[in-house]
């Protein structure tokens, strides 16, 4: 295969360009000189066949290098700091200062305007790595109905990268919206793409935009592939202020499995409508009960809270398993 005499990285590089495709490939080709760029072109035509181990590799190299932060620099933006922090008198700061430019994060503009089914088209022709990169920063309304509308053995893939995606550099994200922006052709706005990292939370975020019982699906077909993240997963989307969703017959039924104690101790310092929630379902005898409880407690500590909230939500999801418990989703309150 002539390995000895290609550069070292150039056949990693050609795997790269072969993974993101020629779109996203032929336009990191051309920011590169052209001695660079022809070598990787020449060891893109020997690459036969790329296992998976060694794409997932080289996936994973690319998007470490892409989120690495930038190297400490000076420069104008850097001095303007500098002089702010001193707290120089204003009339020598205004000398030197000028206002800052407004942040111009629209790098997500060419996707926000088309119909769910369209972006999910285009997206599912993508690496899952990219997909995921797209949804976690097009706000959980919007990325929750490009998701559901992609095919189910995409998807699943899809949302397990979603969950590890760590910050990524802008430049990288402007690339990528761009050639997916030339691909869909349609006219574009102006939106803020989310610069933070945090991928398993904003997926959480997205999938509780969802409906229930497609979610239980997406989480189960998640499991059989990464049983750890789906718990984890599973634990941020189905939360105890889910249950302000149960219907009242579920959480009759939750009253009576869980001790008093237990629900007093999951409801402190709750928003007012769940604790009624709680308290509707009960006889006015022992809804009293309850109160006098939660007083009861008094100040509780957070970890007690937490596992008390677990305890229950476990319950509740054992109670919709067995069809004695119903959610209402989200976006259904109409």
């Amino acid at each position: 295969m002539g390995m000895g005499e290609t550069e070292p990285g150039t056949r990693e590089a050609a795997i790269l360009i072969v993974l993101l495709g020629h779109e996203v490939g032929g336009k990191l080709l051309q920011q590169m000189p052209a001695d660079q760029a022809s070598a990787i072109i020449s060891e893109v035509a020997t690459i036969d066949e790329i296992e998976p181990s060694v794409a997932q590799n080289v996936l994973e190299t690319y998007f470490e290098i892409a989120v690495r932060p930038e190297r400490p620099r000076g420069g104008p933006e850097t001095a303007q700091q500098l002089l702010k922090s001193a707290d120089l008198p204003e009339a020598l700061a205004g000398d030197i200062l000028v206002e800052e430019p407004e942040s111009t994060a629209s790098f997500l503009r060419p996707l926000l305007e088309p119909p769910p089914d369209v972006l999910s088209e285009v997206l599912a022709g993508e690496h899952p790595q990219t997909s995921a990169l797209v949804l976690l920063n097009l706000g959980a309304e919007k990325a929750a109905s490009v998701f559901a509308t992609m095919p189910e053995e995409v998807r699943t893939q899809v949302l397990s990268r979603m969950t590890t995606l760590r910050q990524v550099r802008p430049e990288i994200l402007e690339e990528v919206a761009s050639c997916l922006g030339d691909r869909l052709q349609q006219p574009v706005s102006t939106a803020s793409a989310k610069d933070d990292g945090g991928g398993i939370e904003r997926t959480a975020e997205i999938l509780q935009m969802m409906g229930r019982a497609e979610v239980r699906s997406l989480l189960e077909a998640l499991e059989a592939e990464d049983p750890e993240r789906a718990a984890k997963l599973r634990e941020l989307v189905f939360t105890f202020d889910s249950l302000s969703l149960a219907d009242d017959r579920g959480i009759q039924a939750l009253l009576r499995m869980v001790e008093t104690k237990t629900i007093a101790l999951a409801l402190q310092g709750v928003e007012q409508s769940l604790a009624d929630h709680f308290l509707n379902n009960l006889s006015e005898r022992a809804a009293s009960m309850l109160r006098e409880e939660m007083e009861f407690l008094g100040t509780v500590r957070p970890a007690d809270q937490e596992a008390a909230q677990k305890e229950i939500t476990q319950q509740a999801l054992e109670l919709e398993k067995q069809e004695q418990l119903a959610f209402s989703d989200p976006q259904s309150d109409e």
